[in-house]
């Protein structure tokens, strides 16, 4: 541009989350290995890395070893 007005000052949050106060009352939406292919719940996998994502917009990430 040829007419400069200075820098923009962009502040953004670190983490955006829904937030429910009763964690308990979470709901499983789905289970993902890390290339995003969805998992059944009962299936065991052997040393894998799962993402399991919730209702409320958490997403925990848990490594399997059996």
């Amino acid at each position: 541009s040829p007419q400069w007005d200075g820098p923009v000052i962009w502040d953004q949050p670190t983490s955006i989350r829904m937030s429910n106060p009763n964690l308990e009352e979470r709901q499983l939406l789905k289970i993902i290995d890390v290339l995003g292919r969805e998992v059944h719940p009962d299936e065991v996998i052997d040393k894998a890395s799962l993402f399991y994502i919730f209702d409320d917009g958490t997403v925990e990430k848990r490594i399997i070893i059996e």
